[in-house]
């Protein structure tokens, strides 16, 4: 049984016996020590899964990383990420306290002979600088569900949006958040500044979506 490692090393915390009855009238025949602290049938002790699953999550540690520290395999320790993370995820109150809610699309796998480049688009809190959810694709549809599944309670409280200007999900966000301010992120900002200024040098730029309220950005990037 493994537990969280001391000074960098791997420790076995308790070796399991198994019994066995001789007596021929013994139902049970063999059965093994417990633990209130150590499930059944499982290599880790409650605490260390869920500092795996913390770990993996929260720090972003790789899952081989985790595994190398607590002695055991990959696939343990994704096991207990899918069993701990599962709570998390479906708790009502993670997404909670939303003020200013920050959308981009990221890349999730490459492009190959056989499949186009997939994408997906994280959600995140921008004042508490948390993930809130990651959605397939990056389509209008794709963020339509996420918003049109939060309560009418929860739209209203979110006061700003940040996206890139040329984000195809911005028109997903008139109806929902139409009262929200949408900015441009600091990042695209300062790009868009960069652009404008090298524009006579590279040629034509791609101007920002037109996104309704947001469709005059002013940019004070020095």
């Amino acid at each position: 049984m493994r537990d969280l490692p001391i000074g960098g090393r791997p420790v076995v915390l308790w070796r399991k016996r198994l019994w066995r009855c001789r007596a021929p009238a013994c139902r049970v025949r063999t059965w093994t020590e417990q633990a209130a602290a150590i499930r059944p049938r499982v290599v880790l002790t409650e605490r260390a899964r869920a500092e795996a699953c913390r770990r993996v999550g929260k720090d972003a540690h790789a899952v081989a990383a985790v595994a190398r520290d607590l002695g055991v395999g990959w696939a343990t320790i994704m096991r207990a990420v899918a069993e701990h993370g599962t709570q998390l995820v479906d708790d009502p109150t993670r997404l909670d306290g939303v003020a200013a809610l920050g959308l981009d699309e990221t890349p999730s796998t490459k492009a190959t002979r056989l499949a186009p480049t997939r994408y997906v688009t994280g959600l995140v809190d921008l004042e508490q600088g948390r993930l809130l959810d990651v959605v397939a694709d990056c389509t209008r549809a794709a963020v339509e569900r996420w918003l049109h599944a939060r309560t009418p309670d929860w739209l209203a409280q979110v006061g700003m949006v940040a996206l890139d200007p040329w984000c195809g999900d911005a028109s997903a966000l008139a109806t929902a958040l139409g009262h929200a301010r949408l900015v441009v992120d600091h990042f695209h900002a300062i790009k868009l500044a960069n652009t404008v200024v090298t524009r006579s040098v590279g040629g034509p730029s791609r101007p920002p979506l037109d996104i309704g309220a947001a469709r005059a950005i002013r940019c004070t990037a020095s």
